[in-house]
């Protein structure tokens, strides 16, 4: 793992970097692995992350109702 600057990353930290994200590792837990500092994945983490299709279901509420479309109740929390 040689960088050419402190705290930049090379692909092969990249690639270690979304296998263990895939593996829901920690940024704290993938700093350590990598020896960088948290905020440098988390940088990393923010500037580059694509998402995939599949919804954040933390984030996002889906809404079954089948009248919500004609429902005049909006903004209530769950």
């Amino acid at each position: 793992m040689t960088r050419t600057h402190a705290g930049q990353l090379t692909f092969e930290d990249r690639c270690a970097i979304a296998r263990m994200l895939s593996e829901n590792k920690s940024f704290a837990a993938i700093a350590a692995d990598r020896q960088v500092s948290r905020s440098t994945i988390t940088r990393e983490v923010s500037r580059n992350r694509t998402h995939d299709g599949v919804k954040d279901t933390v984030t996002s509420i889906i809404n079954n109702c089948a009248h919500q479309r004609d429902c005049e109740i909006r903004h209530l929390s769950t």
